[in-house]
């Protein structure tokens, strides 16, 4: 009877992420850290291979977590670069984190339905699309799977208690810190279970707990795996600073990230509330709130605090639940500043399940007082889930594509620099230059700073033949960020256009330096070193480029373009196909393999690729060239036939 209740409350819970999030498979990556993670880490994207897994082991973009950059590859080792199963993935396992969460509080409490509603509200609680909706989230969901599944894993310990158990709970956590760090505070949560339901400290039946020596042990045992924490806690901390998200005391003072820190976690409790104007990024204060606010917080926190711990006793589940939320919130709470935004909506993905304790326990408790409580409390409990999963489906909306989530984050907050900035490039990649040039300047009145407003600004120009400005646009990135990979490789671009093939040498090697993995600067160093005759030197880089993205047009059209010239028609056929199947409409792409078919002797193919060049750009001098190179070669055969 037990595990059939259990079976149908997690077959509902199954279906309501379904209902709610099943819309996601449908979503596209999103320009917002998704190239970062997915679409242009080339490492990624190559799959499971044995040099990619010994590079995501080592710390990088400022963090270290090769558990996530492992389950990343696996998608693109099943599903390649369709969006679909990358969100799929996602989506799966917030649903089994919903149904791990169900498990663990129904077996440490022996409370069903309590622990059912706590695992609706965080399964459809808005706060929570981010992890479900968003690609780059991964690690949130990633590390709380382990998370959840120590804790059931704990549960099993804390009733017969065994090494092996504890040993499955160490190995649950070390997975988890390998996805992310803020795992960290398992540990203590542990102790705050121990206390509230497992009531270990008071002994909850079993003899032994109940001597003092016996509850300092539930302490002791919890140790190894504090030890754990540090090391992670020291690694995560080497990592952002080695990849400078972590923000200094000169950036941003000690006092005013205390200061920020209480009133981040009225933001996020007001958020649980009152679930409204969410976004994805919300912009990081500089300076610290008005003192009175600072202290309206603090005396919030304080007093909630005060009344949990007053009332534990008698309702041990309330501070068991708020300190739950302030122990996991604390590593994000602002205090060690990584990163260029205030707060996150996917930082709450555990910490709230804390506050859904004390609201499923006590408001249970506050309607049993009355007649028919538990109706009124089932009544009360479905309208709520089913308020929040139509606005957490509503919210998952934004996410939908690039476009429709940053116009929803200028909606929340239009002085939001990363916004404009983004949805600037959207556009210019789009064609629109007028309003992604408006959208670009905005993000630099905003934040003059501002890093990737500079390139695309930088782009749009250089698109529009103004280079002077685009070096400008260029050099403002690099005063901003002097190790920008990009900034250098497109500064390389304009100066090989301006004949500076040496400078442009030197910044797409310093581009590589700092950005090994980055195929079109290797294309781009390759093709200087064609220029100067180096067409092995040229030829490598390409190769390079190609091994990491097999699909990158201009590797493989100057692939084809050096192996021609060093006289290799057959061999350049290869590559420059591949080309035109990604590219069919890329002009140089036709030309160069009208000259590889010519090479071969398939000059009808090569004239009927140069006529389509043609209609793509009459005044193709290379089209031209090879059109009447095909026609004065097709009237001598002719001569000779004649003879």
């Amino acid at each position: 009877m037990k595990h059939g209740r259990e079976a149908l409350i997690g077959l509902v819970l199954f279906a309501a992420v379904f209902a709610v999030f099943g819309q996601v498979v449908t979503f596209d990556f999103v320009d917002f850290d998704d190239p970062i993670y997915v679409t242009r880490n080339y490492t990624v994207r190559g799959g499971l291979t044995l040099p990619g897994i010994l590079e995501v082991l080592k710390p990088s973009i400022g963090l270290w977590h090769p558990l996530t950059w492992l389950s990343h590859m696996l998608d693109c080792q099943l599903s390649g670069m369709n969006p679909v199963g990358h969100h799929l993935t996602s989506l799966l396992l917030h649903a089994a984190n919903t149904l791990i969460l169900f498990l663990a509080l129904a077996r440490m409490t022996g409370s069903p339905w309590r622990s059912a509603f706590v695992a609706a509200l965080f399964a459809l609680h808005p706060l929570h699309v981010e992890p479900a909706a968003w690609v780059s989230s991964r690690k949130d969901v990633l590390s709380a799977f382990f998370w959840f599944l120590g804790l059931l894993g704990y549960a099993h310990y804390a009733k017969a208690p065994r090494l092996s158990r504890y040993l499955l709970v160490a190995v649950l956590f070390l997975l988890g810190l390998a996805s992310k760090a803020m795992v960290v505070t398992l540990p203590v949560t542990l102790l705050l279970v121990d206390y509230w339901p497992l009531e270990r400290f008071r002994g909850a039946g079993l003899e032994p707990v109940a001597s003092v020596s016996a509850k300092w042990w539930i302490v002791i045992e919890k140790l190894p795996l504090l030890a754990m924490s540090a090391g992670a806690g020291v690694m995560t901390v080497a990592a952002a600073r080695l990849g400078g998200s972590l923000r200094t005391t000169d950036e941003l003072p000690l006092a005013v990230r205390l200061a920020n820190a209480p009133v981040h976690y009225v933001q996020y409790i007001a958020k649980t509330l009152w679930p409204a104007g969410l976004s994805a990024s919300y912009p990081l204060e500089s300076a610290a709130m008005p003192w009175w606010l600072v202290a309206g917080c603090v005396a919030l926190l304080v007093l909630v605090s005060w009344l949990a711990l007053r009332h534990a006793r008698r309702f041990p589940y309330l501070a068991a639940g708020w300190l739950w939320f302030l122990v996991t919130l604390a590593p994000v709470s602002g205090v060690l500043q990584v990163g260029g935004h205030s707060i996150a909506d996917r930082y709450t993905y555990v910490p709230l399940v804390g506050l859904f304790i004390v609201v499923a326990w006590g408001g249970t408790d506050l309607l049993a007082r009355f007649r028919r409580g538990s109706t009124a409390a089932a009544c009360v409990g479905g309208l709520l889930v089913l308020v929040l999963g139509a606005a957490a489906y509503a919210q998952a909306r934004h996410w939908r594509n690039s476009t429709a989530l940053f116009e929803h984050m200028l909606e929340v907050h239009l002085e939001n620099s990363t916004a404009h900035a983004n949805l600037g490039k959207v556009l210019l990649e789009r064609g629109e230059a007028d309003a992604a040039f408006r959208h670009l300047a905005e993000a630099l009145r905003i934040s003059p700073g501002q890093v990737d407003a500079h390139i695309n600004l930088g782009l749009l120009f250089a698109a529009q033949g103004r280079q002077k400005e685009a070096i400008d646009a260029y050099s403002a990135a690099l005063r901003a960020d002097p190790d920008n990979a990009i900034a250098h490789n497109n500064l390389g671009v304009l100066c090989a256009e301006d004949g500076a093939i040496d400078e442009a040498m030197r910044l797409y090697e310093r581009a590589l330096a700092l950005s090994p993995a980055y195929p079109d600067a290797l294309v781009n160093l390759g093709n200087v070193l064609l220029s100067k005759g180096d067409v092995d030197g040229a030829i490598e880089r390409y190769q390079q480029a190609l091994k990491l993205d097999p699909g990158n047009v201009g590797a493989l059209c100057s692939h084809g373009a050096a192996l021609l010239f060093r006289g290799d028609g057959p061999g350049a056929v290869e590559p420059l196909e591949a080309a035109l199947r990604l590219a069919p409409g890329d002009e140089t792409v036709l030309v160069n393999l009208a000259a590889a078919y010519e090479r071969v002797g398939r000059r009808p193919d090569a004239l009927g690729l140069v006529e389509k060049a043609l209609q793509i750009d009459p005044r193709s001098e290379e089209a031209l060239a090879l059109r009447r190179h095909l026609e004065r070669r097709a009237r001598n055969v002719e001569g000779t036939s004649a003879d």
